[in-house]
């Protein structure tokens, strides 16, 4: 297999075709390459799959794209919004430390003028 570019270096193709990339690549990745012979086979004269091809210029994407498929949920997979996966626990929160206000009062001040204060 040809080594795939760092992702800054990696055109990305317009949403449509990357829709059909990336759902190409999470069958393969989770199916094999035999997987990707066989619609490389049927789709040999669509366009649209083209990428299949290592000419193409959307394959380095397809590759990358088989590669974040192919990782497990647990390493550095790109951030998908925050969102967690079940396996990660829930961080401990801490309750704040209570907030200690302090003022002198002045002495030339009585309690009353303090309350309308």
């Amino acid at each position: 297999m040809l080594a795939v570019p760092p992702p800054a270096m990696v055109p990305i193709p317009p949403s449509e075709l990357a829709t059909i990339i990336e759902k190409t690549a999470s069958f393969v990745a989770k199916n094999g390459i035999a997987m990707e012979q066989k619609i490389a086979q049927s789709k040999a004269d669509d366009p649209k799959f083209s990428f299949l091809k290592p000419t193409d210029p959307f394959w380095p994407f397809y590759q990358l794209k088989i590669k974040e498929f192919e990782q497990p949920s647990g390493t550095d997979k790109p951030s998908t919004g925050g969102n967690r996966t079940e396996t990660e626990p829930e961080p401990e929160l801490q309750k704040p430390e209570e907030p200690i206000f302090t003022i002198k009062r002045p002495t030339n001040v009585t309690a009353l003028e303090i309350d309308i204060i």
